[in-house]
C-alpha cells in the first residue's frame, strides 16, 4: 500500500492514535465527525481532524460553554457552531445561546 497523502493518515493509524478500533473510525468518518479523503478505494483520515478528537477525548465529561470549548480545543467560536451544525459536535441544550455541550463518552 502507498503511503498516505500529505495531511492524513491510515484509518488504522487513525485507530491508534485515537484508542480504538478501526470500525470506529469509520463509524466516524461516515458520520462526519472525522475528515477523510478517499483515492483508489482507500480512506485516508485527516491528521488535523484526529488532533482534534484528541483534544476532545481530554475534555472534561461535563457541559462547557462555546467560548469554554472554542478555547480548550484552540479554535474560534465560528468554528464550534460550524462543527455542531455539521453534525461533528453534539449540543447538549441549546436553552441558552451560549451552551454547548463535550460530550466525551462516546467519543471513540
Amino acid at each position: 500500500m502507498r503511503p498516505a497523502p500529505d495531511g492524513f493518515m491510515l484509518v488504522s493509524a487513525a485507530a491508534a492514535e485515537l484508542g480504538c478500533n478501526n470500525q470506529r473510525v469509520y463509524a466516524l468518518v461516515n458520520k462526519g465527525a472525522l475528515d477523510h479523503k478517499v483515492e483508489n478505494r482507500h480512506v485516508y483520515v485527516s491528521e488535523e481532524s484526529v488532533r482534534v478528537r484528541q483534544r476532545l477525548l481530554a475534555l472534561p465529561n461535563h457541559l462547557l460553554t462555546l467560548a469554554e470549548t472554542s478555547e480548550a480545543l484552540g479554535v474560534t467560536r465560528r468554528t464550534i457552531t460550524n462543527w455542531v451544525q455539521a453534525g461533528k459536535l453534539s449540543p447538549v441544550s441549546t436553552v441558552a445561546a451560549d451552551l454547548i455541550a463535550a460530550v466525551t463518552s462516546a467519543l471513540c
